[in-house]
């Protein structure tokens, strides 16, 4: 190795990705990953999710609201999770597209390592793919009527799917305040996820089937979601004799 290459700074990890914006393909550089968590407007609702979480062994968050940094590089638009086992589930909320000149919003699903998050809520926002929808919109052309556009998530049961979230985004943090949470120059390429809605009934759990839709207010759908949850197959031990 050169000694060009020892002091020659690393790159930073991106991703490039392709989404449909008003029926024309854009294509946008993630260059920085953030998710927030906790971020519901209502502090019940709030207590409700960690409430949700401890059921699963998920210690109380050290800050409320927090935001997690995390590799863009695991960004992918809809596809396949694949699961080391059957304890990571998906989770609807918003996504802001930081661009050079413009924010842009798309649906997005914090697929997270429960196991893990009992350990480390750090660390269980970076093990699986963060999926987004591929339709994108325009912040300020959302802005007008945000508090009304209705977020859902449904999951399959069974082979039927069924709600698993459903809300307003009059539940979530607004977006001006999630900007001025993460920075005054956030930097072109920033990808931020809002934080997400409750679960119905509280039953935070796996599914081998994840969707998310965002609705207008009108019921026309603006983003949709989905993926498959395939658990890799253990590994089969050798045999002794």
């Amino acid at each position: 190795m050169s000694a060009d290459e020892v002091i020659a700074p690393l790159k930073r990890p991106a991703r490039m990705l392709t989404f449909d914006h008003a029926g024309t393909p854009m294509r946008f550089l993630a260059r920085r990953l953030l998710a927030g968590g906790y971020t519901g407007r209502d502090p019940v609702a709030v207590e409700e999710h960690i409430a949700e979480l401890a059921l699963l062994g998920v210690p109380r968050p050290a800050h409320v609201p927090w935001i997690f940094v995390a590799n863009p590089q695991v960004l992918q638009v809809d596809g396949t999770v694949w699961a080391y086992d059957g304890t990571s589930s998906g989770e609807a909320e918003y996504v802001l597209l930081i661009d050079r000149d413009d924010v842009f919003v798309c649906i997005g699903s914090d697929h997270t390592d429960r196991g893990l998050e009992s350990l480390s809520i750090e660390k269980s926002k970076q093990i699986y793919p963060k999926i987004l929808s591929r339709q994108i919109w325009r912040l300020d052309d959302l802005l007008p009527r945000w508090d009304d556009l209705r977020l859902r998530s449904r999951v399959a049961e069974g082979g039927e799917l069924e709600d698993y979230q459903d809300g307003t985004l009059a539940q979530l943090i607004r977006p001006e305040r999630l900007l001025e949470l993460i920075g005054p120059d956030p930097g072109a390429g920033t990808v931020v996820f809002s934080g997400t809605l409750p679960v119905l009934g509280g039953n935070v759990r796996a599914a081998p089937r994840f969707e998310a839709e965002l609705f207008d207010t009108d019921g026309s759908p603006l983003a949709n979601l989905g993926y498959d949850v395939v658990v890799l197959q253990q590994q089969v031990q050798p045999d002794e004799r």
